[in-house]
């Protein structure tokens, strides 16, 4: 297990106001990803979430969202093979699928090497995305970085990144119920607290309802303003 080579960034497309009332106490049950096809359908799952990202539509400024999408897919699908152990998800019970899928990444894990990188597929993304996106792309993973450090020190953590629900899934607590779920397990069972970043409002409003705070916010790139968000573990 690794860290991600894509930037820890700021949370898709999420569920409405409502989604934080749950589903009535039968909720989803939380777990790993396990086959390469799970991979798949969470990358496609993220990418539709976050092709309208702000981040990730400045470093692929040029392309447009359809093409976005696909890139985006990719990537993740690529980032996902190697953080095998840290993507959580829940199903619909009437076929199987994904509703939803998120990373839960400790801070300790190894360093993903340059020769996992290119075993991974950063040959493969230097052409896809051009070098001009992969620069800002790993610019925007060391600025995430430093911005973690700031907010929790050296402590032990574990990073939430891309939480994204299915479109017709959002506002019925399956977002809420599968994230409260495997927190529990990584989280406070281990005594870790979560960082996250995200750049919208709607957001910060939904993650402070599962014991998130704001820990500083800042500009990156100038004019998009992310916000850090810390969760200290429950006992």
């Amino acid at each position: 297990r690794g860290r991600s080579i894509c930037p820890p960034d700021g949370h898709g497309a999420m569920p409405g106001e409502e989604e934080a009332r749950g589903n009535g106490g039968s909720g989803p049950r939380p777990e790993r990803l396990r086959t390469s096809d799970d991979r798949a359908q969470a990358a496609a799952l993220m990418a539709g979430a976050f092709r309208e990202s702000p981040s990730y539509k400045h470093m692929l400024e040029s392309r447009g969202e359809a093409k976005r999408e696909v890139l985006l897919a990719s990537l993740f699908e690529k980032n996902l093979a190697l953080q095998k152990d840290a993507c959580w998800c829940s199903r619909r019970p009437e076929d199987g699928s994904l509703q939803c899928a998120f990373l839960l990444t400790p801070s300790d894990a190894p360093p993903v090497s340059f020769f996992r990188m290119v075993r991974g597929g950063l040959l493969q993304l230097l052409l896809q995305w051009g070098l001009g996106p992969v620069g800002r792309l790993l610019r925007a993973k060391a600025w995430h970085e430093r911005s973690y450090a700031e907010a929790l020190g050296t402590r032990p953590h574990l990073v939430l990144e891309r939480m994204a629900v299915s479109k017709n899934q959002r506002g019925g607590g399956i977002g809420t119920a599968t994230l409260a779920g495997a927190l529990a397990v990584d989280a406070d069972a281990k005594g870790l607290p979560v960082v996250l970043t995200t750049q919208e409002a709607r957001n910060v409003r939904f993650y402070r309802r599962l014991g998130f705070e704001v820990a500083l916010e800042e500009e990156f790139p100038p004019g998009i303003t992310n916000t850090i968000m810390v969760r200290e573990p429950t006992l």
